[in-house]
């Protein structure tokens, strides 16, 4: 997403405003284009605010562990799909992984990587509705991690190994470890994540309310 990555790039904060003019400037678009991209972006939910008043949103604890709560629940299913699914349809996902392990490697572009490998094994359970509901929550995630400053480098290694885990899983027609190796990665991403978010303290019993983890 060329926006996030100027988010990056320029140290917009949460609560920052974001004008169709500095959108167009950033983006390099014309300010009609501009105006679109915060419009959809705004009807999305992914940024704050209405037409001529457009923010950068505001991240709290609890808005980490609601979205997160729902995505894992989502790929329990899209997971469940795949395992089931004939194996030449993780191929595409056979191929992030590989990503994903030069990202490791690298300490580069490793959140990148990953979502793009939970992408395609999501897609390869050919549950094209959930799959959608699976990738609008993950453009949420990528706006989240620009917004929060998030570096994953450190924990390459861990989203590396249960990334294995899961396709290992699947290729293995295994439901059961494949959802066990996906609750343990977005686990580990939440507490990860929500040191950055420090608004409230982590509701811990909250997220246990809503994931059974």
């Amino acid at each position: 997403m060329r926006l996030r990555d100027a988010i990056i790039d320029t140290g917009l904060r949460p609560g920052d405003r974001l004008s169709a003019a500095r959108t167009a400037e950033l983006l390099e678009v014309p300010r009609s284009k501009a105006a679109e991209v915060l419009r959809r972006m705004v009807d999305d939910e992914i940024l704050d605010g209405s037409a001529g008043d457009v923010r950068i949103p505001q991240a709290s604890a609890d808005d980490v562990i609601e979205l997160y709560a729902a995505r894992m629940l989502l790929g329990d299913v899209l997971l469940r799909a795949a395992a089931h699914r004939p194996r030449r349809y993780l191929l595409p996902a056979r191929r992030a992984l590989d990503a994903v392990a030069r990202g490791a490697a690298s300490g580069e572009h490793v959140d990148d990587a990953d979502l793009r490998f939970q992408q395609e094994w999501a897609r390869a359970s050919g549950l094209e509705q959930t799959v959608r509901l699976f990738e609008s929550s993950t453009v949420r995630v990528r706006m989240l991690i620009a917004v929060l400053r998030l570096d994953y480098a450190r924990t390459a290694a861990s989203i590396l190994r249960d990334d294995r885990a899961i396709l290992t899983a699947l290729a293995a027609g295994d439901p059961r470890a494949a959802v066990h190796a996906w609750h343990r990665k977005i686990d580990a991403a939440v507490r990860h994540m929500h040191g950055r978010a420090r608004s409230t303290a982590f509701d811990v019993q909250l997220w246990s309310r809503l994931t059974g983890l």
